[in-house]
């Protein structure tokens, strides 16, 4: 059920009270998988259940909920599918911020900046290692990749390897989309 405005807005304020209170910010918790009424996610805080706005948090993510904030974020601003951003971040590097390719691909996304420092400079990504600049910048080039080859596999052949078509990346990642829904 999906809570208005105002109970959307008392949350918000909820949050920013539990986390300014004690200088902390709060981890949320989510009810166990049994628990949970398929493909929904329950997030607490505490002993309160927050609103279906904030539901987009998975504990089984090994991701912290700020990282995951930054994510959904990105995937809302660009309109990217959060599911889609989470299987291609696991296949990159399986969760971790690291670099790749001696040095070339950095991040959760493995973001090569020689290829798309134009992208970064127009949406003010300048920091591959902060995760909301490389969660901003995987999620502009894949909206970027959708719009010009039409489809996501073509989309996802051409994130991994410059070019369109079936490839084993693609099959990969869009098999693990089903996964993180």
């Amino acid at each position: 059920m999906r809570l208005g405005a105002t109970a959307a807005l008392c949350a918000g304020i909820y949050l920013l009270a539990a986390c300014t209170a004690d200088a902390v910010a709060p981890t949320p918790r989510t009810a166990s998988i049994a628990s949970r009424p398929e493909k929904a996610v329950v997030v607490t805080l505490g002993d309160k259940e927050l609103p279906d706005e904030i539901s987009w948090y998975i504990e089984e993510i090994p991701l912290t909920y700020q990282e995951q904030e930054h994510l959904w974020n990105a995937c809302q601003e660009f309109g990217v599918d959060y599911s889609l951003m989470l299987a291609l971040i696991e296949q990159e590097t399986n969760f971790r911020n690291v670099t790749g390719d001696g040095g070339d691909s950095i991040g959760y996304c493995q973001i090569q900046p020689r290829w798309w420092s134009g992208l970064m400079e127009e949406i003010g990504a300048d920091d591959l290692a902060d995760p909301q600049d490389n969660f901003r910048t995987g999620c502009a080039i894949v909206a970027h990749l959708l719009e010009r080859y039409g489809t996501t596999e073509d989309a996802l052949s051409a994130y991994n390897s410059g070019g369109p078509g079936p490839t084993v990346y693609a099959a990969s990642v869009l098999s693990a989309v089903g996964e993180w829904r």
